[in-house]
């Protein structure tokens, strides 16, 4: 919807292998933050990882998340305060 509209947003990439995911961190830029994906609680399976600043990071954590239960690490640059989406009242 937000590409629909006009509305530029944050990259993002799903990374299957250490080399797409250390690819996608070199196109998206850092800080990034990785999550996994699919059908899990991604707090309960550590699946979150906010402030990713080095490829060493990237690679570092893909490696944890491909680990989990959920074995599709997706990048995504992190938004400054300022133009984080926030759901109204």
């Amino acid at each position: 919807m937000l590409d629909a509209a006009g509305i530029t947003r944050a990259g993002e990439a799903v990374a299957k292998t250490r080399e797409e995911a250390a690819a996608a961190a070199a196109k998206l830029g850092f800080p990034l933050v990785m999550k996994v994906i699919g059908p899990v609680h991604k707090s309960d399976v550590g699946g979150v990882v906010l402030g990713i600043k080095t490829e060493e990071s990237v690679l570092s954590e893909f490696d944890r998340m491909i680990k989990s239960k959920t074995p599709h690490p997706f990048n995504a640059p992190m938004a400054a305060r300022d133009r984080a989406l926030r759901r109204g009242k």
